[in-house]
C-alpha cells in the first residue's frame, strides 16, 4: 500500500490525447499516521520537569502547542477509524479487494450493498456493527476491551465536535466530576502531566495532553486490528 493515501488505478487516453491515470484515494493510512505523529509530539511536549524549568513566555508556548496537538491527535485517531470502515464498505464497489487482503469477494459484494442501503449514513460504531452483522462475523462487545475504550473516543470526539459551554469546577479530580464521560475518560488515561497539582479543570485542560493522545492513537489502531481480524483482514499498517 502506498504511503500517499492514494491506490494505484488504471491508466488511459483522454480526449485530448494526454495519458490519464486513476487512483482510489485511501485515506485511513494517512489519518493515522498523522495521529501517531501528533502523540508523539504531545508526549514530548507534556514533560513536567521541563515545563517546571521554563519561563512564563515558554510555558504558554508549550501550553497551547500540547493542547493543539493532542487535540489533532484524538481527532485523527477518530477519523481513521471512520476512513477504515468506509473503504472496507466500499471495497468492492471501488475495485479495491485486493488492497484489503483476506476480504472474502462476497462479503465485499455484500457490504457495499449495504452502503448503497443507508450504511453510509451511520456512525462509526454502527457501522462495524452492521459491517459484522452483513459478514455473519461475532459481534463486538461494547461493554469491555478495546469496542468500550473505542466508544469512550466516540464520546469525546462527539462532545469536542458538538461542544456545548458549560460551568465547570476548578480543582476537582476526574472521579470527582459530575460529568459522566469525564469519570470514564480519567479510567482511561492520566490528566495532562504539566498541569498536575495545579488544580485546572479536566474539561479541557487537564484532558488533552500526552497520555490522551497516546491513548487516542492506540485505541484507534486496536479497534480497527480488532474489526479486522473479525472480517480477516490483513493489513500491515496495524501493526505500527
Amino acid at each position: 500500500m502506498p504511503t500517499d493515501g492514494n491506490m494505484r488505478g488504471q491508466s488511459g487516453g483522454s480526449s485530448s490525447g494526454l495519458a490519464q491515470a486513476s487512483t482510489a484515494t485511501i485515506a485511513s493510512i494517512i489519518y493515522v499516521s498523522a495521529s501517531r505523529h501528533f502523540a508523539a509530539r504531545a508526549e514530548s511536549l507534556d514533560d513536567l520537569e521541563a515545563y517546571d524549568a521554563a519561563d512564563s513566555a515558554q510555558r504558554s508556548a508549550i501550553e497551547t502547542e500540547l493542547q493543539n496537538v493532542a487535540l489533532a491527535s484524538v481527532m485523527m485517531a477518530y477519523f481513521s477509524v471512520e476512513a477504515l470502515l468506509n473503504e472496507i464498505f466500499l471495497a468492492h464497489s471501488l475495485g479495491m479487494i485486493r488492497n484489503f487482503r483476506g476480504l472474502d469477494a462476497s462479503v465485499a459484494a455484500r457490504l457495499s450493498a449495504g452502503w448503497d442501503a443507508g450504511a453510509r449514513k451511520l456512525s462509526p460504531p454502527e457501522k462495524a456493527d452492521l459491517a459484522l452483522v452483513i459478514a455473519d462475523c461475532k459481534p463486538l462487545d461494547w461493554g469491555a476491551g478495546t469496542p468500550q475504550r473505542f466508544g469512550r473516543l466516540h464520546d469525546l470526539r462527539n462532545e469536542l465536535v458538538h461542544h456545548k459551554p458549560r460551568w465547570v469546577v476548578h480543582g476537582n479530580s476526574g472521579p470527582e466530576s459530575d460529568n459522566k464521560l469525564e469519570r470514564q475518560l480519567h479510567q482511561q488515561f492520566s490528566p495532562t502531566h504539566i498541569w498536575k497539582g495545579r488544580g485546572v479543570p479536566f474539561r479541557w485542560n487537564g484532558c488533552l495532553g500526552g497520555p490522551c493522545a497516546r491513548w487516542a492513537h492506540d485505541t484507534s489502531v486496536a479497534f480497527c486490528a480488532e474489526v479486522c481480524k473479525k472480517l480477516s483482514i490483513q493489513l500491515y499498517w496495524l501493526k505500527a
